[in-house]
């Protein structure tokens, strides 16, 4: 693997890793530009509306917004 490069866990990419990649690069990018970037007209990318709307079968996507401890373990 690449230096710097975090792994994904498999459970997260499913059978396919070309279907989790675009879920990935829209969801980060939204990330690192609302909080890293401070540009906050990425937000609504992060919203479960969003999610929803890119969500396709056969990896759909749930958004969590918190967890409670005991649910991380």
């Amino acid at each position: 693997e690449g230096e710097g490069v975090l792994p994904v866990p498999p459970e997260l990419i499913g059978p396919d890793p070309a279907i989790a990649r675009p879920y990935l690069m829209a969801l980060s990018t939204a990330f690192f530009k609302t909080y890293i970037a401070k540009q906050p007209e990425y937000a609504s990318y992060l919203s479960e509306s969003y999610v929803k709307e890119i969500s396709q079968d056969p990896l759909n996507l749930f958004l969590i917004q918190s967890l409670q401890e005991n649910q991380l373990k």
